[in-house]
Parts: C-alpha cells; sequence; structure tokens
C-alpha cells in the first residue's frame, strides 16, 4: 500500500494513504489510455514503413514524378518523420509516466490533424486527392477531437501523469 508520511501538531508520525480509493482505482497505464499507447506504438512502424516506401519510390521514378508534385512529397516525408519521432517522444514520456504528457499527446493530435488537412488540400490543388480521402480527414479530426477531449478531462490520466 502506497503511504505518505505526514506529522501531527506534536511531531508524531501520522501515515496517510497516498491516494483514496476511488482515486487509486484510476492510477495506472490501464483502460482507455491503453489505446492511443496501441495506436502510437503501431503507427510508429506504420510511419517507418511509409517513409522508406516514398524515399524508394521517389528513387526509382524520380526522373518521371511531374516537378510540381516533388515539393508534397518532400512534405509528405518530413511530416511523417516529424511525426514518427514526435510519437516516439510521446511513448518515452509515457513509460515515464511525464507530467507533459498530457498535453504533448494532445499537440500530437492537432499537428496530425493540420498535417492531414495540408496534404489533402495541396494534393487537391494538384487534382491528387481522390474522393477516398474524405473519410480518412473525417476519421483524423474525430478521433483528433475524442482524444484530446480524452487527454484533458480523463480522471485516469490526471491521476497518473498530472499529480
Amino acid at each position: 500500500m502506497d503511504i505518505e508520511k505526514q506529522y501531527s501538531s506534536d511531531g508524531d508520525e501520522v501515515k496517510q494513504p497516498l491516494y483514496t480509493t476511488h482515486e487509486k482505482q484510476y492510477v495506472g497505464l490501464k483502460g482507455w489510455i491503453i489505446l492511443p499507447i496501441v495506436g502510437m506504438i503501431v503507427s510508429v512502424f506504420i510511419l517507418l514503413r511509409t517513409i522508406l516506401q516514398t524515399v524508394q519510390d521517389v528513387s526509382k521514378y524520380f526522373d518521371r514524378i511531374r516537378t510540381n508534385i516533388l515539393p508534397l512529397l518532400y512534405f509528405e516525408l518530413t511530416a511523417n518523420l516529424f511525426l514518427c519521432l514526435l510519437m516516439i517522444a510521446n511513448l518515452v514520456c509515457v513509460f515515464m509516466k511525464k507530467r507533459s504528457l498530457p498535453k504533448q499527446m494532445i499537440g500530437l493530435y492537432i499537428a496530425n490533424s493540420i498535417i492531414v488537412l495540408l496534404d489533402a488540400i495541396w494534393g487537391a490543388s494538384l487534382g491528387l486527392v481522390q474522393t477516398s480521402s474524405i473519410p480518412v480527414i473525417c476519421g483524423t479530426l474525430f478521433g483528433a477531437v475524442i482524444w484530446i477531449i480524452y487527454f484533458h478531462t480523463s480522471q485516469r490520466v490526471q491521476n497518473t501523469f498530472v499529480r
């Protein structure tokens, strides 16, 4: 049992539990918080595969790629690398139970949403976006809203990372 040492007014040591019974059940890497953690782990591998595939394709077909598409490809490579590094940093913070994690996760979801929107707008301006991109954009934005609210209001997040 986790205890906190406190002292009474006469100097005697009084042992108090660190958490009340209610708070203790909402501490740790359990419950819904597992989903974004697993999502980040899987996303890191997917992003690394995407980055490698894009680099291989650009290298292989460089002479056939239209010059107006190259900046978009470089943007996607840079953005994917940025997101990958951000996710790795957040995963380190998760397992170290850093106090800054909730803000970092909110920042990750906002950055991912902005990148997906910019990529879609830029691709549409080049005539590259298809209607299949709309569900991806909606899913990204919807997921960001849900997880931002979760990291902002969850009692488990507050007890595990902030207190």
